[in-house]
């Protein structure tokens, strides 16, 4: 019966170790913007592509997509 019970005590202090090394991992991710930096640009990045055909910022890419350039005619009229 004491293994038992050795057994179930070691098990809740090794979930609870568990629990606090990932709390503390995931405060430190989020305090260095990780998931930001690891989700968020890159899909910045592609979002801005699939819109204006442009990787880059949205906010300068806009400018570049090519509906926004004023086009010349290179027809000559007879």
């Amino acid at each position: 019966m004491s293994e038992r019970g050795q057994a179930l005590i070691e098990n809740v202090l090794l979930m609870g170790v568990v629990i606090l090394v990932w709390t503390g991992a995931i405060q430190v991710l989020r305090r260095d913007e990780f998931f930001q930096k690891v989700f968020g640009e890159p899909w910045a990045r592609l979002s801005s592509t699939i819109e204006f055909g442009v990787p880059g910022d949205r906010r300068v890419s806009g400018a570049k997509h090519p509906a926004t350039l004023t086009r010349h005619s290179t027809r000559k009229r007879d």
